[in-house]
């Protein structure tokens, strides 16, 4: 039988001692939320290892076979907004750098989101994959957003990690039922001698929405405090980037050349 206790489920017989172990120790929460806390790194500066052990469990959650496929060539480049006609309907074809293997993004998405002790978690978080799917339609002078975002985070929590973060001795903290009590609708967890691999995976929708109008090589969306996206149309692909970003989307016209025009200068 399972007992909440700070918003995770742990087993009865642990309870009383967590509470006792615990004191102040902020308790795990693997949380839904798959905004990355720092900014989305393009380069790859440091590659944490693939999860070296196999757990069907684990595996059944996350493909760790994943592979990037075919690279859209305008990935393969520096982004440059650049303008162009937006009116028509544009369908996602690559999100480039979709890994982020970065050291920093990770370690603080680990603190961030589930409240990892930052020493002993440090190398917690091996890897994120966000990809984008679905369209962005201009029409009217209107913009609307049918894109999702799929997020993917491949966490190893050692034993140590557990005991420093949870406030639980070494021998509790490897028990395979502390390890299956972090699961909850998003992420799948697996303990395997001694270590506890989780996967957490969201999905968030895109929100670009309301009325739009272009300016020199960037489009302004929403009236009365409109946001700024850097874009370049180049012949059927638009590049897209999100505001802070350094990584953009590859989205291809799925209509043919639109013939409606785009409304010139920042939404009032």
């Amino acid at each position: 039988m399972l007992r909440k206790l700070a918003s995770q489920w742990f087993p009865v017989s642990l309870v009383s001692g967590m509470l006792s172990a615990c004191g102040s120790a902020a308790p795990v929460d693997v949380g839904t939320d798959d905004l990355i806390p720092v900014g989305e790194p393009e380069s790859q500066v440091e590659r944490a290892e693939p999860i070296p052990v196999s757990v069907p469990e684990y595996d059944s959650f996350v493909n760790r076979s994943w592979e990037r496929g075919i690279v859209s060539p305008y990935c393969q480049s520096t982004f440059q907004s650049c303008g162009g006609i937006l009116a028509g309907t544009w369908v996602v074809e690559d999100t480039c750098n979709p890994e982020t293997y970065d050291r920093e993004v990770l370690q603080t998405w680990g603190k961030v989101r589930m409240n990892l002790h930052e020493g002993a978690c440090w190398n917690a978080v091996q890897r994120l994959t966000s990809t984008w799917s679905g369209q962005l339609v201009f029409e009217k002078g209107l913009v609307t957003d049918k894109r999702q975002r799929a997020q993917t985070v491949d966490i190893e929590l050692s034993g140590t990690c557990l005991s420093a973060t949870l406030g639980l001795d070494a021998e509790t903290s490897v028990l395979p039922s502390v390890c299956e009590s972090l699961e909850n609708d998003s992420t799948l967890c697996a303990s395997t001698g001694g270590v506890c691999m989780c996967s957490n995976r969201t999905t968030e929708v895109g929100d670009v929405e309301g009325v739009y109008g272009v300016i020199p090589g960037q489009v302004a969306v929403g009236s009365g405090g409109a946001i700024i996206y850097d874009y370049c149309v180049d012949g059927d692909a638009l590049l897209w980037r999100e505001p802070g970003w350094t990584r953009h989307l590859v989205l291809r016209r799925s209509d043919g050349t639109s013939a409606d025009t785009d409304p010139v200068g920042i939404p009032r």
